[in-house]
């Protein structure tokens, strides 16, 4: 009770209230980024409570990229048409795909991929996982979470090449199941720590049928939550390649000044509008 009070009072503090109310909303006066066609597409989920540190995570990844891909934004029903409008006026050219739009997509696309299908409906984690497949032109994708902000050019992740999969080097190893359990049960040995908040992903790692199999494999994954996509991608991405980017990649809190770009995670969640956004809106002179 103690640590969840702590919690709360961190995420919404005097410091946290002043930035989303005063800073957040200085992108709008950041020139816009025309999105055009590419050979690599970036996909991103939102909802209305994280859209505008979203907006400053895209921004700031095509501020400092040498690559600049299609951009994908998939809303979740909370999103606003206010909210949309000022997508559509930073990135000029986005792809949005509204969840009613994206739903009936998705469930035509998995017709007989029933486990995939019911996953995707049933957990956030999972929309996350299938829709970066499912939608988009590119063989190539970047899976983006709405809270890491880039502060140099992630090159080592964006540019990997022959097909290989390339994601964070996480602080620990987080998976649904323990790594030794899942090597008993899937004959695979996954590499430690994988987190999947970043990266970058050749769509042929697996096929839907691969998948499918593997949902049925560990039931644990049928509810689509938290943890799914991370679970999902270690497991698929070590059978065809795998690349785990730590360094000053690696996702432990530093100072942003120092850093390639940082994962704001639920626990330091609050330093995104405490440190983050404002140390790039001072950058961009905003």
């Amino acid at each position: 009770m103690l640590k969840r009070l702590r919690y709360r009072l961190r995420h919404n503090s005097l410091d946290v209230i002043y930035s989303k109310r005063f800073i957040v909303p200085r992108i709008r006066n950041m020139a816009p980024i025309q999105i055009t066609d590419s050979s690599i597409d970036y996909h991103v989920l939102v909802s209305r409570k994280d859209f505008g540190a979203m907006l400053w995570s895209v921004m700031s990844f095509y501020r400092v990229s040498s690559i600049k891909p299609k951009l994908f934004v998939h809303a979740d029903p909370t999103v606003t048409r206010s909210q949309v409008s000022l997508l559509e006026s930073c990135f000029p050219g986005v792809t949005l795909l509204p969840h009613e739009r994206a739903a009936e997509m998705a469930n035509n696309l998995l017709a007989d991929y029933p486990l995939c299908r019911t996953a995707r409906h049933r957990g956030l984690m999972a929309r996350k996982f299938f829709d970066c497949l499912l939608f988009g032109s590119a063989e190539e994708r970047i899976l983006a979470d709405s809270d890491v902000l880039f502060f140099q050019d992630p090159r080592e992740i964006t540019r990997q090449h022959e097909g290989m999969n390339t994601f964070l080097e996480d602080h620990w190893s987080s998976y649904l199941i323990p790594r030794s359990e899942l090597q008993q049960r899937t004959g695979i040995e996954i590499p430690e720590r994988i987190n999947a908040g970043f990266g970058r992903l050749n769509i042929y790692f697996a096929t839907l049928g691969d998948i499918e199999s593997t949902i049925e494999r560990l039931p644990e994954l049928q509810n689509g939550q938290f943890g799914f996509d991370q679970l999902l991608l270690a497991i698929l991405c070590t059978k065809s390649g795998l690349v785990r980017v730590g360094g000053e990649y690696r996702m432990l809190p530093r100072k942003e000044e120092e850093a390639i770009l940082i994962h704001y995670t639920s626990v330091i969640r609050h330093k995104m509008y405490t440190d983050g956004i404002p140390f790039l809106a001072k950058r961009y002179g905003l």
